[in-house]
């Protein structure tokens, strides 16, 4: 159960070439008090985090998509020392390339469909693995 929320908002970038699936990220996100920004493919993604030095606390990559697959744009970013400890998330329907997917660099993976305290639950297990969360402390910000 969530207790506290936490000192700020998160800056998440959500990548995925599905309108419908970024809504449905987007909508729960926001709702739990973040600022989301949307890429449409791991081209963009890293066209916003390298090319434009654009950072974010979270990033939730899909793994199939077309220009660039979100396992070429992880590969990318962990190229980039300033990008190495950004926690990046494989949210995907496919569990073929999540081993691929590990040793690209992901830190995690979380399977579609999700539902909303389902992927809050697991974000904030993500940020207390990582030491950027106490534990019981709520993945959701309050203003």
């Amino acid at each position: 159960m969530y207790n506290a929320g936490m000192n700020k908002p998160l800056s998440i970038l959500v990548v995925d070439d599905d309108p419908m699936n970024l809504q449905v990220a987007e909508v729960i996100l926001k709702s739990a008090g973040h600022i989301v920004s949307v890429a449409y493919d791991g081209a963009e993604a890293v066209a916003r985090c390298i090319d434009r030095g654009q950072r974010f606390d979270l990033i939730l990559m899909d793994l199939n998509m077309p220009v660039m697959s979100g396992l070429e744009a992880t590969k990318r970013l962990r190229t980039h020392e300033e990008l190495e400890s950004t926690p990046i998330v494989f949210v995907t329907g496919s569990g073929d390339f999540l081993q691929q997917a590990m040793a690209a660099g992901a830190d995690r993976y979380f399977t579609k469909p999700f539902r909303r305290r389902q992927l809050l639950d697991f974000l904030a297990t993500t940020f207390v693995e990582r030491g950027l969360l106490a534990p019981g402390e709520s993945f959701i910000h309050q203003a």
